[in-house]
């Protein structure tokens, strides 16, 4: 074999070696944008998807919980009533400090802050529908439980817009 069929020999293989080469860094490259985007799902998505989710369900569940208190007649209901509504605002409590955490942008804090704040005024405006049912002024109750409803609805809309903005960022990254 001469010098330069060799050398053309060298060349060739040198070439499909630099290519593979290539390849490996590119899908290597590639795995790694992959694994970026799944951890950014895994310890930013999901987490705040749960949380806002399970936030949503215990604020509604608060708020049945009321209308049942203010309905509610029997003594002995009231106080299961009363006793599942403090652990609802407890839950609250723990979910929205689990939330904080997974806030990922400007946009999504400023929404969850406005989501505290109509939560800060629906909460003791609920409280006082139960003040009015425990004093047993009942139509006095069951007016300030209709005015709640549009702080409710405003709180609800934040939440919800919370929940969305989650959901629509977990598939942004999914899709990336």
């Amino acid at each position: 074999m001469s010098l330069y069929t060799k050398n053309k020999i060298y060349l060739i293989f040198s070439g499909i070696g630099f290519f593979f080469l290539l390849f490996g860094f590119l899908l290597l490259n590639q795995s790694m944008t992959i694994k970026r985007f799944s951890d950014e799902i895994d310890n930013i998505w999901m987490p705040g998807i749960i949380e806002i989710n399970a936030l949503n369900t215990a604020a509604s569940d608060y708020r049945f919980s009321v209308a049942q208190y203010v309905i509610s007649t029997d003594l002995n209901e009231r106080e299961e009533i009363e006793q599942a509504m403090q652990q609802l605002t407890d839950e609250i409590v723990l979910k929205q400090s689990k939330y904080e955490p997974t806030i990922a942008s400007n946009k999504e804090r400023t929404l969850y802050q406005k989501m505290v704040k109509s939560y800060e005024s629906y909460l003791p405006a609920s409280k006082q529908a139960i003040l009015f049912s425990k004093n047993n002024d009942t139509d006095k109750a069951a007016a300030q439980f209709r005015l709640n409803r549009s702080l409710f609805a405003t709180f609800n809309s934040d939440l919800q817009k919370l929940v969305e903005l989650n959901n629509k960022g977990s598939s942004d990254a999914a899709e990336q």
